[in-house]
């Protein structure tokens, strides 16, 4: 199985922890549920911080 890395920052970072077993897990549910619910609405990073209150 080929290692899966995310950056914790910039898209052009080079990520350099692998991904868990655990996260792959969880990114493949969701990823799973994306697919099945594809008219779903998603919530954009600035929405998100927005309602946090954060930047």
């Amino acid at each position: 199985m080929t290692e899966l890395y995310l950056p914790d920052n910039s898209p052009n970072e080079k990520a350099t922890d692998p991904v868990t077993a655990e996260q792959r897990s969880e990114l493949q549910a969701r990823l799973a549920h994306h697919l099945a619910n594809p008219d779903e609405r998603a919530f954009t990073l600035a929405e998100i911080k927005a309602k946090a209150g954060i930047e």
